[in-house]
């Protein structure tokens, strides 16, 4: 699967401008939100559901935590966040931001790359000491998804990222 998101910075000058709609929608509730949460994910079963996770903040939300069904030290956590509503869509303005320049900034600790991948801009984040991979990106639009990773590649990560269904 092709996950459906902005293509260019050209593409994502002209999503910016029509925030405005989306600002005016009301957020997806926790349950709604909990069906684009897939049960499984390839080879991985989901072991923790958490709805509302920055409900605090006012955003309509949701973490899953994904476990390897044989390899037990192999997990993830995909987070959505509905960016619709005066709240979310100012996380979404700001993942915008990230994501509207390339930039490959390196420090001791991580490693900080914007990438198009398949079709989409992407936020990849690798803690170099701790085999851990962050993701971070828009999907239909809409969603801010962030996808944290623990003993996984970034090619296992990235096939598991193209497993997710559309959410239009």
């Amino acid at each position: 699967m092709k996950v459906q998101s902005f293509q260019n910075d050209q593409e994502i000058g002209k999503y910016d401008q029509s925030l405005e709609d989306l600002s005016q929608k009301v957020p997806l509730t926790g349950e709604e939100l909990k069906k684009k949460a897939p049960i499984n994910i390839g080879s991985f079963s989901q072991v923790d559901l958490v709805i509302g996770s920055q409900e605090e903040i006012g955003i309509s939300s949701i973490q899953s935590i994904y476990q390897h069904v044989i390899e037990n030290n192999k997990f993830f956590t995909l987070e959505i966040m509905d960016g619709a509503g005066e709240s979310g869509i100012i996380f979404l303005k700001q993942s915008l931001e990230k994501l509207k320049s390339d930039f490959d900034p390196v420090t001791s600790k991580e490693e900080i790359f914007i990438r198009e991948h398949q079709g989409f801009r992407i936020l990849e984040k690798q803690l170099k000491e701790m085999s851990q991979i962050h993701l971070e990106f828009i999907l239909a639009k809409r969603f801010l998804v962030k996808v944290r990773s623990e003993n996984l590649s970034k090619e296992e990560l990235t096939r598991l990222v193209h497993l997710l269904p559309t959410w239009d």
